[in-house]
């Protein structure tokens, strides 16, 4: 992308004028406006009088992590000195939107643009950013046109492919587009192919097919939704759809929960208009596999086949018995008291914390090598990232206690 961008300033003081212009090399026109503005800050302050009152400092002077962020603080280290010498000083900016009917705007804007002839070879951070977002966004809509890449499968139709939204508009990456991990168990959970009872009997797959429960001879979405009291709930589903589906009325399948896809309708575009001709809020689904981590993964349904196995067996209360325990009842009972006295703390501080104390439970209670203290954790809801870095905290912790020691 071959943009130059230009920048001018007008300072108008008691009927006079001054007035200047600089190339910003390859820029964007944020960056060339807040280049301007920079400068001209500098220009007002070399001749202002020393009583100036009036109200507060504006966006120029914000260095925060934007684009402009280093001539913001260019601008910054220029007010800086004229502010200290007296604490009745301020500045006020005036942001004029519009072109039409300010003259000086004309005036620095055709300056401006005689700006961009001026040679550089700067180029902006955030004309870079533009450049190689647009680069890797043609690449994706370029394999996007290819089977090899798309697949073949009914899932979206051809013409859908140009519709495909990469950011924040689409609801799956605004969702969880930042957790691996979450983002499968959502897509699975949803769609009703995810790893439980139900599905092991559709395919006649081996294993257990109880719920952790035991009120469930064969685990259903639908009972994990609706029915069993093991997991976090905050939003209870409606009386009227709970008593349809006791009745048997419009009764359907863990896995079938789309029916038939109309002709000329795409797989995708079906499963999204029956979610949300549903009374169920999706949303709700996506916050409940939130709170409740092991719901809807492989992993609890391995622990599930361990836990029944011991029981079974007669063999008491064992790590498996008890992490099942830790990952259901324990889990709800805890975080209800939580709510009570944090009512407005965020669901990831929830996880993090309960990981933790669940996590020590387990390695305490069965003498387990610390070693496994960092899985335990992730199982129990606490993200790599942060198991990972309180990991290398507690040993550097340790080393420097052996050390004074």
């Amino acid at each position: 992308m071959d943009v130059s961008a230009g920048a001018a300033w007008a300072v108008i003081r008691n009927g006079e004028s001054r007035k200047g212009r600089f190339g910003c090399g390859k820029a964007t026109p944020y960056d060339a406006e807040m280049a301007a503005l920079a400068r001209g800050l500098k220009e007002v302050l070399r001749d202002l009088p020393d009583g100036v009152k009036d109200a507060a400092l504006t966006s120029i002077l914000g260095a925060g992590s934007g684009p402009a962020q280093m001539l913001s603080v260019a601008a910054c280290a220029t007010v800086r000195p004229w502010l200290q010498q007296s604490e009745e000083r301020r500045i006020h900016m005036h942001w004029t939107p519009g072109h039409r009917g300010v003259y000086w705007n004309g005036v620095v804007d055709r300056d401006a643009g005689l700006a961009t002839a001026e040679p550089s070879s700067e180029v902006s951070f955030a004309l870079a950013r533009q450049c190689v977002t647009a680069q890797a966004y043609a690449a994706w809509r370029d394999d996007m046109t290819k089977p090899n890449y798309r697949g073949r499968s009914n899932m979206l139709h051809h013409s859908q492919f140009d519709c495909c939204k990469h950011t924040a508009a689409n609801w799956f990456l605004k969702t969880a587009g930042k957790d691996n991990t979450y983002f499968a168990r959502l897509v699975r959970f949803t769609s009703g192919h995810f790893p439980h009872g139900a599905f092991r009997e559709r395919f006649e797959f081996e294993g257990n097919r109880r719920c952790w429960c035991g009120e469930c001879a064969v685990e259903s979405r639908d009972h994990i939704w609706f029915d069993c009291e093991l997991w976090i709930r905050k939003h209870r589903p409606p009386d009227d759809e709970l008593e349809r589906r006791r009745r048997g009325e419009h009764r359907r399948d863990a896995l079938d929960l789309v029916p038939p896809t109309p002709p000329g309708m795409s797989s995708v575009e079906h499963f999204l208009q029956d979610w949300r001709d549903s009374p169920v809020n999706i949303d709700q689904v996506a916050e409940f596999l939130q709170l409740n981590p092991a719901a809807a993964t492989f992993q609890w349904l391995e622990l599930v086949d361990r836990a029944y196995a011991d029981r079974d067996g007669g063999a008491g209360e064992t790590v498996n018995t008890y992490k099942a325990d830790l990952h259901t009842r324990v889990r709800r009972d805890t975080y209800e008291g939580w709510v009570r006295r944090n009512p407005t703390c965020p669901v990831a501080v929830f996880n993090e914390k309960y990981a933790r104390v669940a996590a020590d439970k387990v390695r305490a209670r069965f003498g387990l090598p610390d070693e496994e203290i960092l899985s335990l954790r992730v199982e129990f809801g606490m993200s790599v990232r942060a198991a990972r870095e309180l990991q290398a905290k507690e040993r550097a912790g340790a080393r420097g206690a052996d050390s004074d020691g």
